[in-house]
């Protein structure tokens, strides 16, 4: 950062974007998309997981992606000093304390976008109510995705200027990949054309190692059964440790990235990141695992 700071020679203003994982990032693009096509500022936009952050990424309109450093005040303080941003705006729901305290204590402007309220968020309840009233009044502006995630804004901010209701532009986003449908995504898909695919989203080791022995029961049965494998965290190690438990099971996979058929593999892994919307059109069948209960025998 120091480095990026003492080479700066604009005197545009700085605005900062903050999304906390891959699905985030993928919301505020076309935001982004609008106001680089502009020219009137620069953009930096900062991740928090991994899944989101790719150093040799080029994001178009956007000047440097880093990851936000943790919430401590001094970290935060040296961020926004360093930086110096004119506008901070955060993506749904990657809410830091110390962040807006820092923005607040140098007169940054804070919004937050994209929000939302769902009925049994920690953040609506009673016991945490307080807390939340005074992290969310630390926001200059508050933009919620509908009328009905608004009402939940209001039982922890009661009826407050700083908030309105402007929609979700992830929908915006899925307008847009629609529109600009890869030349790759459409080469894959003839290769899949005699194929029943099944798209695994976002998948974690912890998850994997029950849906392995149930996929490989499938294909069994359904030789004509095609996987499309789609870790959360596509680093080296995760790649492998996939290929490991799915070579454990007898599943002939091959990477995504690879310049191959899928001739006589059962599966593919994919080693990128920011695709995973276009690959659904893909399948046939779209597994989503959104909770496990994990069962412990003594």
């Amino acid at each position: 950062l120091r480095q990026w700071a003492n080479s700066q020679t604009s005197d545009k203003p700085i605005w900062l974007f903050h999304a906390a994982s891959v699905g985030e990032m993928e919301a505020i693009r076309p935001i982004i998309n609008l106001i680089a096509l502009q020219g009137n500022v620069r953009i930096i936009v900062t991740v928090f997981s991994p899944s989101a952050y790719d150093e040799n990424a080029v994001i178009p309109g956007v000047e440097i992606l880093l990851y936000l450093p943790f919430d401590t005040i001094g970290n935060q303080r040296f961020l926004l000093d360093t930086i110096r941003p004119q506008l901070i705006a955060i993506s749904k729901h990657d809410v830091w304390p110390n962040l807006l305290v820092a923005a607040r204590e140098r007169g940054i402007i804070t919004a937050l976008i994209n929000a939302n309220f769902h009925p049994r968020s920690l953040r609506i309840h009673p016991a945490l109510r307080s807390y939340n009233r005074w992290v969310f009044s630390l926001f200059d502006g508050i933009a919620t995705v509908s009328e009905e995630h608004s009402r939940r804004l209001e039982t922890i901010l009661g009826q407050s200027e700083i908030c309105r209701m402007l929609g979700d532009s992830r929908y915006d986003r899925v307008l847009e990949r629609v529109d600009n449908q890869s030349a790759q995504i459409a080469s894959k898909a003839e290769l899949l054309r005699d194929k029943t695919v099944i798209v695994a989203g976002s998948t974690h080791p912890t998850e994997e190692q029950f849906l392995i022995p149930v996929i490989s029961d499938l294909i069994s049965r359904f030789p004509d059964i095609f996987v499309i494998w789609v870790p959360h965290d596509p680093e080296p190690s995760a790649l492998k440790l996939l290929e490991g438990n799915l070579q454990a099971c007898h599943l002939s996979t091959v990477r995504w990235s690879a310049d191959t058929s899928f001739e006589g593999h059962t599966g593919v892994i994919v080693d990128a990141v920011g695709i995973l919307a276009e690959l659904y059109i893909l399948g046939d069948i779209a597994l989503v695992v959104v909770g496990l209960i994990r069962v412990y025998t003594v």
